[in-house]
């Protein structure tokens, strides 16, 4: 299981960086206007939290990676890694479709596209969240790392199911 854990996160990680390498370098004058209507006060805002939660979502994965057996069972009696790895794909997933699906409604605006978008971003969040559920209740080891991790994931959680979820669609009328 932990095994599936590294090869969910090489090679979401791969599909997201790709798909962001992709869309900038296929629509370099378009890059821009992904922001949509976001004030310039949050752009800061965007730019601190993007780097505090890459730092979160990595301390997460090294937790769980370090810290938990591969057979530790949750409160149900299933594998946690089982879960995990779940929702690691479905964030990794979700992510991987946001760049492609963003720059299609920018060359064709429609509701649909607007709600794919909409559906991929609360995917990620809602898998997010319950990534930090999921390690909360069920870590075997509490202590330090596990404190330091979650509180990291917060910023992540926070990017996902708050900045990229709620406010980006705000300023990104179609």
């Amino acid at each position: 299981m932990k095994v599936l854990f590294v090869i969910i996160n090489i090679l979401g990680g791969i599909a997201v960086l790709g798909s962001y390498g992709y869309g900038f370098s296929a629509y370099p004058e378009s890059v821009e206007a992904l922001w949509g209507e976001v004030p310039q006060h949050l752009l800061g805002l965007y730019s601190i939290n993007m780097v505090l939660a890459a730092a979160g979502y990595l301390l997460v994965f090294a937790y769980a990676l370090l810290k938990v057996p591969a057979n530790t069972r949750t409160s149900s009696g299933g594998l946690l890694f089982e879960r995990l790895n779940a929702l690691y794909f479905l964030i990794l997933f979700c992510s991987a479709l946001w760049m492609p699906l963003s720059f299609a409604l920018l060359d064709a605006p429609n509701a649909d596209l607007w709600w794919s978008i909409r559906a991929v971003l609360f995917g990620t969040g809602f898998s997010a969240l319950l990534v930090g559920y999921e390690l909360y209740r069920h870590a075997p080891e509490r202590g330090t790392f596990l404190t330091l991790a979650l509180c990291g994931y917060v910023f992540f959680c926070f990017q996902t199911a708050v900045l990229d979820a709620l406010v980006w669609p705000w300023f990104f009328p179609i």
